[in-house]
């Protein structure tokens, strides 16, 4: 299934309607940082790709799969 740019943004904006509380109460909104998803188990992964576009789209420099 392939979800347009506009679907993408929907998204966005459905989970992101105001601020993020906890970054403006730490101050923390104009560092960067970096996350790991990880499992403890195997598993099947699913919309890996929409997740990546969904961060690039809200600035990640990058995205990496990982071995």
């Amino acid at each position: 299934m392939f979800f347009t740019e506009n679907e993408i943004d929907r998204f966005i904006e459905e989970d992101f309607p105001c601020f993020d509380i906890t970054t403006d109460a730490l101050g923390i909104g104009d560092r960067s940082g970096s996350i790991i998803f990880s499992s403890r188990s195997p598993g099947v992964l699913a919309c890996s790709e929409e997740a990546a576009r969904i961060l690039k789209k809200l600035g990640a420099w990058d995205v990496k799969r990982l071995p």
